[in-house]
């Protein structure tokens, strides 16, 4: 960020401590015995967990927080129009190999991010950006809509409540633990509509090897109710994306995708998140994008192997599905 505003770039950090507690227990302590002492520069003594170099104790105690402004987003003026875009993607080395999806578009939805994130920077600094100029936009069958987050939440509920027999829902999401989420999918299958869910198989981070929470044990438990589910085959890297699509055998189909994970950090008002809504037929060509893209790595098309069966990974004990529920219901967790 320093070499950023050493270039003339304008760095706004988000008041992360003005964020709702998603780790509660922890943010206690951490207010009344860590933060009345500060954070000052030059007592960097521990190596930082995601790249070179080293932070500070302080550092590392207020990330347990677990507040993040985890939207992933850029809007900008082209030569005629203001454009965005909308991604699972982080901008970082580390994150270099993993897979992520995004949307690209222009138009009011364009304008609308952008209000969006000056009410942020607002919220972080006081400052007011300057309102864009007003564009008249002819109508369209398309329609994109604005999600952040617990207003991500409801339009994947609404999506999977709608969904009834024969109806299909796909989901890639790199973490699923989400209460509401989970008993919405079980009731859609219920219903008679095709549910496949491909899920990362959590076991990699930054080099470093994970126990498989809360996907493995999550899986399990979708499985059990009859859904499809299967392993992104990853090599180190993680199946990063996060995205649902529906397509009901009557109607528009919806295409749902952007940071959030579908977790209740993602999806519960705790971190910052920005998600897209896309309507459209189901000819409609982002449709058939996403539908196709889905197709290529749950059948591994091409001759590529992107996934694998869910039985090919073995099953967890209890004490895994235990762990991953305490650790959702009280935010003591990185998911």
């Amino acid at each position: 960020l320093q070499r950023l505003e050493d270039a003339g770039i304008d760095v706004v950090q988000t008041d992360l401590e003005a964020l709702r507690d998603s780790n509660p227990g922890y943010s206690l302590f951490w207010r009344l015995f860590v933060r009345p002492f500060g954070n000052q520069p030059g007592l960097s003594t521990i190596s930082n967990p995601l790249d070179s170099g080293r932070v500070s104790l302080r550092s590392v105690l207020s990330m347990l927080n677990f507040k993040a402004n985890h939207r992933k987003l850029m809007v900008a003026d082209a030569a005629d129009d203001y454009r965005a875009l909308v991604s699972s993607a982080n901008p970082h080395d580390g994150s270099s190999l993993h897979s992520n999806l995004g949307i690209q578009f222009s138009g009011p939805a364009a304008m609308e991010l952008y209000q969006i994130e000056s009410k942020l920077i607002t919220f972080s600094t006081g400052r007011t950006l300057p309102p864009l100029a007003v564009k008249d936009y002819a109508p369209t069958k398309a329609k994109i809509k604005i999600l952040t987050e617990g207003r991500i939440r409801e339009a994947l509920l609404r999506e999977l409540e709608q969904a009834q027999d024969r109806d299909q829902i796909d989901i890639a999401v790199f973490y699923l633990s989400e209460r509401s989420i989970i008993r919405a999918l079980k009731s859609a299958r219920q219903r008679g509509a095709k549910v496949r869910v491909l899920l990362d198989p959590n076991k990699d981070a930054f080099g470093r090897k994970k126990s498989g929470v809360p996907n493995r044990p999550v899986a399990k438990e979708l499985t059990e109710a009859g859904i499809e589910v299967r392993w992104c085959a990853t090599n180190g890297e993680q199946c990063h994306s996060k995205w649902l699509l529906s397509r009901p055998r009557v109607g528009n189909a919806t295409l749902i995708l952007g940071s959030a994970n579908f977790t209740r950090r993602n999806l519960n008002d705790f971190n910052l998140e920005t998600n897209v809504a896309y309507r459209g037929s189901v000819d409609d060509r982002i449709i058939v994008e996403a539908g196709d893209l889905f197709a290529q790595r749950w059948n591994n098309e091409g001759g590529e192997q992107h996934s694998y069966d869910y039985g090919l990974l073995p099953e967890l004990s209890r004490w895994y599905t235990l762990k991953y529920r305490f650790m959702e219901f009280t935010g003591m967790s990185t998911f």
